[in-house]
């Protein structure tokens, strides 16, 4: 480390770990790795790529021209700010600042503009050559530009881009643009004789149309595009009452009031059936017949209502409204009033809540209770509300739902064994259990610590858990070890723990006593003979063959994803079925070499960079998720970068 130029500040905690050091060139307190720096990795500070602090960042967007307005959060966050050169707000990050010297898009996008922009004499030259001579300065390749076009002889404004992509640009030579004598032209002979000189073509012209000899106001594009153009020739133009009459009267249909427009309600009589009807003139132009008793739509008069109802045992005992309106009545069968309406009855319901089981009243509420084995002790509250009741079975005072009830779903909280346990009940169970409990008891959802008496072991069980027979001892199932026995089992499997036992899924470094190489299985895995010594597994990730370390991106998910693969295994077409595309692959001859090399990057993602894992395992069924991180956060040369300067370290090592 000191040949490196750092003084370690503190004890050596490990190759791996991070060791904090004064660097002895800059001044400054970093936390290197020892394995990063054998690397020939160096002082963050040093190289530039240290955290910036704020008071830095205001410096670099200073220099850039840049007036923060925005809460900084870090270097490559975006950091709202006003550009004093144009000012507009922009967002860029100090991390792109700093490396591009600009944050303005708009006087990026400026400049390149300026540098794309064609010279007024290859612009000139270019319009020349559609027919055009310039009247004024090349205004830019998007900007109108007054020209004359010579094959016409007219003044028109076309643009250098249309030009530039095979358009004529003179409106009057395409017919888009008219002068005055062929619009009139054009008008007459549509029928039309202009009473105004010609504005534009999209302007309304005062005409009179000869057809009819009215005078109208139109549009020429109207009229050139073969619309017609007269109001009074149009299909829905405004009728005249004795038109209007002799069309109802051909339709069946005698009017009784005046005609007041084709949209209005018309109040005549259907000579067919002699009833009075209101229908619209543009629906019988249209097809309508205009009569609803004809068409069955009529309204239902009163007796047939009844009749209705009656044939479905209800007898009205309220005024009849309408079909719609609910009609106030008594249903034979159960006797109960109800409102149904004559749209439902016709529609094949019943009419009847009660019935139908949506209503119950109160005396029906409580005989239900009483077949159920409840006694209601209050008035009946509804079939959604607790009804305090007493447990016939138990004598408990209870309060059940009538809903529940009726689904066969109450019960009660005594006889179930749902209400409050003692301490000495709780302490009773526990012992017939084969528990002794250390503590007060809390209650039946807390862990109570208990000793178990067969294994010796303190666990800490619930009580509900216990009465249900869903917890026991932990030790005793597998599901806990402690460190005495992790290690021996371990040994019993010829690894040697170089570290304390932490949990039975977390890795535990150890020395396989049989190769001598350091690794790191878990207890979990080893307890079921799956786990054990990297290098020597004959299943998963050959350390011994030739082995790929892969870059890879997703548009779909915005992410990138570094990893490893054997030199003979389909891992990389296994993610390219799933939408992802390889950006860069580097082969190894020791697949050993590649996993070191995947390792100390994810740590330098995580740890140095601060990018955690960006995906998760329901996007990535196929595994993988855990060395992925967002695109938006850094580039794809930035990471291979890396893993060339870890690849060269390796190789000087070697």
């Amino acid at each position: 480390m000191q040949a490196a130029n750092f003084q370690p500040l503190e004890a050596y905690p490990g190759a791996g770990k991070s060791w904090k050091c004064e660097c002895t060139v800059c001044g400054n307190t970093v936390s290197p790795r020892l394995s990063t720096v054998q690397m020939g990795i160096g002082c963050v500070f040093c190289a530039g790529l240290a955290k910036i602090s704020i008071e830095e960042a205001r410096d670099i967007f200073a220099r850039a021209n840049l007036e923060p307005i925005g809460e900084f959060k870090n270097s490559r966050s975006p950091w709202k700010s006003i550009c004093l050169n144009c000012n507009n707000e922009v967002s860029p990050s100090v991390y792109y600042v700093k490396n591009n010297g600009s944050g303005c898009k708009y006087c990026s996008n400026k400049a390149s503009g300026l540098a794309r922009r064609i010279p007024e004499k290859d612009a000139i030259a270019l319009l020349a050559t559609a027919g055009h001579k310039a009247l004024e300065p090349y205004p830019g390749s998007n900007v109108p530009w007054r020209t004359i076009h010579e094959p016409c002889g007219r003044e028109c404004t076309p643009r250098l881009a249309g030009i530039r992509d095979g358009e004529g640009g003179c409106g009057y030579c395409v017919g888009k643009i008219r002068d005055e004598d062929s619009a009139i032209e054009i008008m007459k002979s549509a029928g039309f004789e202009p009473l105004e000189p010609f504005r534009s073509s999209k302007s309304y012209w005062r005409c009179v149309h000869l057809p009819c000899g009215n005078e109208i106001r139109t549009k020429f594009n109207t009229v050139q595009q073969g619309k017609g153009g007269c109001t009074f020739c149009s299909p829905t133009a405004k009728i005249a009452e004795e038109d209007a009459v002799k069309f109802f009267l051909s339709n069946g249909l005698k009017p009784l009031v005046p005609y007041e427009s084709s949209s209005s309600p018309w109040l005549s009589i259907h000579l067919a059936c002699g009833n009075k009807v209101s229908p619209i003139w543009g629906s019988i132009q249209q097809g309508g017949g205009g009569c609803i008793y004809c068409a069955g739509n009529a309204p239902i008069l009163e007796a047939e209502a009844k009749e209705l109802f009656f044939s479905k045992e209800h007898f009205p005992i309220g005024e009849y409204v309408n079909a719609s309106t609910p009609w106030l009545s008594i249903h034979q069968p159960c006797g109960k009033k109800v409102s149904p309406t004559v749209a439902t009855l016709r529609a094949g319901s019943s009419g009847c809540s009660y019935c139908g089981g949506a209503l119950i009243d109160a005396e029906d509420a409580i005989e239900l209770m009483l077949t159920n084995g409840y006694e209601p002790l209050v008035a009946y509250p509804g079939a959604d509300s607790k009804w305090k009741s007493t447990h016939l079975a138990c004598g408990n005072e209870i309060s059940p739902r009538l809903t529940n009830v009726k689904r066969g779903e109450a019960g009660c909280m005594y006889c179930s064994g749902l209400v409050p346990v003692s301490e000495s009940e709780a302490l009773e169970l526990f012992v017939s259990k084969g528990f002794l409990p250390q503590e007060p008891f809390r209650g039946t959802h807390y862990p109570w610590t208990s000793i178990h008496k067969i294994c010796g072991k303190t666990i800490s069980p619930r009580f509900k858990a216990v009465r249900s027979g869903l917890s026991g001892c932990k030790y005793c199932s597998g599901n806990k070890v402690d460190e005495e026995d992790a290690v021996a089992l371990f040994l019993s499997k010829g690894l040697k723990p170089l570290e304390p036992f932490t949990y039975t899924h977390n890795p535990w470094k150890s020395l396989h006593i049989q190769c001598g190489r350091e690794t790191s299985p878990r207890y979990a895995d080893v307890a079921h003979n799956n786990g054990g010594c990297k290098f020597c597994a004959t299943k998963g990730f050959d350390l011994n063959g030739p082995a790929d370390i892969y870059l890879i991106t997703s548009d779909k998910f915005g992410a990138h994803k570094i990893g490893i693969a054997g030199a003979t295994t389909r891992r990389l077409q296994v993610h390219k079925r799933h939408g992802w595309e390889v950006w860069k692959t580097l082969r190894f001859v020791k697949g050993e070499d590649a996993y070191s090399i995947e390792q100390e990057l994810i740590s330098w993602m995580r740890e140095e960079l601060y990018l955690p894992p960006y995906l998760s395992p329901e996007v990535m069924p196929q595994g993988g998720w855990t060395e992925t991180v967002e695109a938006d956060e850094i580039e794809l040369h930035e990471i291979w970068r890396k893993v060339m300067l870890l690849a060269k370290a390796k190789r000087d090592t070697d």
